[in-house]
């Protein structure tokens, strides 16, 4: 039996290089262990939870743990042992979040179970649970207490956050609603205070939010700024505002999704400028980036009928800036479909094509009326 050799050898300017890659490697397998460092994983058989009310499963998703599970035999739980202190950390914003502003979380001991893996046991002290007893309103205004109660999620009965950052969800909903009646400036300040009760176990909170509504703005005038290729007339036609209207941020939105709805813009965002606090007006910022009008399509295939087929087309959304749209396409395909059973040869096939002209456009005579046209040329043989 003969033998072979396979070998590389690098040079450049009469220098081997040989040496040179040996170190790196060398190096390399060096440095890996380096780079896993932290990085290892063990085999998980299960966690163990002691001390908590709340269910195990739901804390177990808090801990991104999961124990073995016999239905899924192919599945291996893993877990990293450094990052456990972080996750313990997210149990008790977990519990935090609940009411539980007390709990702690401690990993007690780690139990390997060699043929699936290792235990870990955590334990709990909950502590009291605090709940939203009472919710009140100081200065709401134009909006009646009822809407506001409808847009919250943290009311009567619901876990108390630890601190007031945990209401900013809901005073941004608050907040929207009276951005819908252009109350721009409108503020909401939350207060929480604590009451104990005779049981240890609980405590309760109540929650005073202080509204002060603001003035009603307008808006001043209308601004277009980005990058815009189309006309500014027909930009402004689709803002859902004018001079002197109330400057309502629902009709705000609604200007950004048909904006967005016309296909001739990539980004839309609508922003409230030079505000004038004692006319209370501001200017509507609308700031457009276009998306590429032009653009082309080639495509060729293969199939059983249509043995050969080639596809090309060319098209603008946005003709001279006025949001007309122009398409040509051809497609063309040599069709050698079997006539009553009987195939056919390549070289017997039919030379089959379509032509398309289509255009639209949005707004005929400036009105809101579309016209869309569609010419079309074919000759289609049959078998």
């Amino acid at each position: 039996m003969g033998s072979s050799r396979f070998m590389i050898s690098i040079s450049g300017n009469g220098r081997s290089w040989l040496g040179w890659l040996l170190v790196l490697l060398a190096s390399g397998a060096i440095a890996d262990p380096e780079l896993d460092y932290g990085l290892e994983t063990n085999p998980l058989a299960g966690v163990e939870i002691t001390g908590n009310t709340l269910p195990s499963d739901d804390l177990k998703r808090a801990l991104r743990l999961s124990d073995r599970d016999w239905l899924r035999p192919l599945a291996s739980p893993e877990y990293r042992p450094d990052l456990i202190e972080t996750q313990l950390r997210q149990l008790r914003s977990y519990y935090r979040r609940q009411g539980y502003h007390e709990a702690t979380a401690t990993l007690d001991s780690v139990v390997t179970r060699s043929e699936y893996g290792d235990v870990l046991y955590i334990s709990v002290d909950e502590g009291s649970r605090t709940l939203i007893d009472e919710v009140r309103f100081l200065g709401t205004g134009p909006i009646d207490e009822g809407d506001l109660r409808r847009v919250l999620e943290l009311t009567e009965g619901s876990p108390s956050p630890a601190d007031l950052n945990g209401f900013g969800e809901d005073i941004y909903r608050m907040r929207r609603l009276y951005w819908d009646e252009a109350r721009l400036r409108a503020e909401i300040r939350p207060a929480l205070s604590f009451t104990p009760t005779k049981n240890d176990r609980r405590r309760l909170a109540t929650v005073t939010y202080v509204i002060e509504p603001g003035p009603t703005y307008t808006v001043s005038r209308i601004d277009i700024t980005g990058t815009p290729a189309t006309r500014e007339e027909l930009i402004v036609r689709e803002v859902r505002l004018d001079p002197g209207d109330p400057f309502a941020w629902d009709a705000v939105e609604l200007t950004r999704q048909q904006l967005l709805a016309t296909a001739l813009f990539r980004d839309v965002s609508l922003r409230a400028v030079d505000w004038d606090t004692t006319a209370h007006t501001a200017a509507l910022e609308v700031r457009v980036t276009d998306r590429k009008p032009a653009y082309y399509e080639l495509g060729i295939g293969l199939g059983s009928r249509e043995r050969v087929r080639a596809l090309a087309a060319w098209g603008h959304n946005n003709l001279w800036g006025s949001g007309r749209r122009l398409q040509l396409r051809l497609r063309g395909y040599w069709n050698v479909e079997e006539i009553i059973a009987d195939s056919r040869n390549f070289d017997e096939g039919d030379l089959n094509y379509r032509a398309d002209v289509f255009y639209s456009n949005p707004h005929l005579f400036g009105r809101e009326y579309p016209l869309d046209v569609n010419l079309f040329g074919k000759r289609e043989t049959r078998g």
